[in-house]
């Protein structure tokens, strides 16, 4: 697998998406997997708060943002929030790399990505590609970000061993590969979370990838998700307690 991430110009609130796109990308070709950060599409689409016009706090703000979100009976500042099936701290708001602005959270990532793909497809002439909106997340007791896909379409996001033996001759009981987090988290490897400017990132000779003709249908967008009652994680979800030896 190689992982090429695409420089751009500085962006700035309602800026042309396509504009940027096609003004930096290389010449598409079959079988690339396109990489796109969700700050950009916040940006270019208004999913966007100037600082200087708020009326609420950042705090409120949050909350508001928030799906669902967690408060320290000590008080305190909303940090832990759930935006769309996702855990993403402070709602996926964020204030880096914006001018003077609060990002907030995309709406409708699945129509982008759509959109997305079908342009793309069309104005390079080809039938093969897969489009990958993502975002940073952190994960419970590890310090630093990880990818966090948040949209795609093109592809399969799984990759099921479903069928398949391990080396032992043992059948697979944990079957799937989530694939979309895997690429999103490579990309951003090489992306950067600083000032590199490179929004964008293009991954060829992507592994275990299955193209499809077709963008996902509304049980396919639903594939990386869990339950919450199913999973492993529920007992925080449900406000369980932690117990120490």
């Amino acid at each position: 697998m190689k992982v090429t991430p695409i420089k751009t110009n500085k962006i700035f609130p309602d800026d042309d998406f396509f504009s940027h796109l096609f003004s930096t990308l290389p010449f598409l070709q079959e079988r690339q997997l396109l990489i796109i950060s969700s700050k950009i599409l916040s940006l270019c689409y208004g999913y966007y708060v100037e600082k200087e016009s708020l009326n609420v706090s950042k705090e409120s703000l949050i909350q508001q943002e928030a799906d669902i979100f967690w408060q320290s009976e000590r008080g305190g500042p909303t940090q832990l929030t759930i935006k769309e099936n996702c855990f993403l701290p402070f709602s996926g708001i964020d204030e880096s790399n914006s001018a003077g602005t609060y990002v907030l959270f995309p709406k409708n990532l699945f129509l982008h990505a759509t959109s997305i793909w079908e342009k793309l497809r069309s104005h390079y002439n080809i039938e093969k590609l897969g489009v990958l909106i993502i975002d940073s997340q952190i994960i419970p007791l590890r310090k630093g970000t990880l990818g966090l896909g948040l949209s795609w379409c093109g592809f399969h996001p799984l990759y099921s061993y479903s069928g398949e033996k391990d080396c032992f001759d043992r059948p697979y009981t944990l079957t799937n590969i989530n694939l979309v987090d895997a690429y999103a988290t490579a990309a951003i490897l090489e992306m950067g979370e600083g000032n590199e400017q490179c929004p964008l990132a293009l991954i060829d000779e992507a592994p275990k990838i299955r193209f499809l003709n077709r963008p996902p249908n509304e049980e396919e967008q639903k594939l990386v998700t869990i339950n919450p009652e199913e999973d492993l994680f529920s007992p925080l979800l449900k406000g369980g307690y932690f117990q120490s030896k």
